[in-house]
């Protein structure tokens, strides 16, 4: 949540040190040393974020890792906006055959 609340990626060398991500259940519960959450929002307005973890070493995610996922966020909020798109299309075209059903009567 935080992420996408500065509109910033987050990352934490050492999550088990960083309070607010150290109260996740996943942190917390598998021990992860590295994570890196970027967020997004799509053209449709629609927020999310991308989060990945390394429960191995602090650390693991670097500048390289981080533009590799901010990439893939920009390709995410591409994906979540046709998605919405598809949805609203099938609910006009509902909308359209109970009107031509209605004519049809």
């Amino acid at each position: 949540h935080r992420a996408i609340q500065e509109r910033r990626a987050l990352t934490g060398d050492e999550a088990l040190a960083d309070r607010g991500l150290m109260e996740m259940p996943s942190v917390r519960g598998l021990q992860v040393k590295s994570v890196l959450c970027v967020p997004f929002v799509s053209a449709s307005g629609t927020e999310g974020a991308l989060y990945v973890e390394h429960p191995g070493r602090p650390g693991a995610f670097g500048a390289l890792e981080k533009e590799y996922l901010e990439v893939l966020a920009d390709q995410a909020a591409i994906a979540v906006d046709r998605m919405v798109q598809a949805e609203q299309l099938a609910a006009e075209l509902q909308h359209s055959k109970r009107d031509l059903e209605e004519i049809g009567r």
